[in-house]
């Protein structure tokens, strides 16, 4: 009975050792929708985006709101070491974040010009932290950095017509 513990034990271990811990960000194909597709001025717009990321930025495609004048999409991900202002300001999306497992997150936006708009939704994934040096042990607040971790990022789009 001994030699069978020992065996195990040390079939666990080996097992254990060629085990490792990813610290990339697991990207899941996250499904993206809007309803009506079509609607008049002030009719509310459902965006229906399904889970598994880790954050949400929902761009609605009207001023204001352009993908295509977002951060990311102008600088990337690095805007905090660059120079760059666009005249207008950067455009904003409305951010949130993951729900519980197999639960889609439904948001309702309201469109007040007439027009055909691609509403773009960025979802991004995380890896675990990579640390370096001491681990922030002796400077925490200056060291810590986006490019420590694995971020992936799922862009998808659907088009809105808003008529009168």
């Amino acid at each position: 009975m001994k030699i069978i513990n020992i065996k195990l034990f040390a079939f666990c271990l080996a097992a254990l050792a060629t085990t490792s811990c990813s610290k990339e960000a697991i990207v899941i194909d996250i499904s993206f929708s809007a309803s009506p597709a079509t609607a008049k001025v002030g009719d509310p717009i459902t965006f229906l985006v399904g889970y598994g990321a880790e954050s949400y930025a929902l761009y609605t495609g009207d001023a204001g709101h352009d993908f295509a004048n977002s951060t990311l999409q102008l600088v990337g991900a690095d805007v905090a070491n660059t120079e760059y202002k666009p005249e207008d300001g950067f455009a904003t999306g409305f951010s949130f974040k993951s729900t519980k497992a197999d639960e889609d997150i439904e948001y309702t936006y309201v469109y007040s010009e007439a027009g055909t708009y691609t509403a773009t939704l960025v979802a991004a994934f995380v890896g675990r932290k990579q640390y370096e040096g001491d681990g922030y042990q002796s400077d925490r607040v200056n060291t810590i950095t986006e490019n420590e971790y694995d971020i992936e990022r799922q862009i998808k789009t659907v088009t809105i017509t808003i008529t009168e």
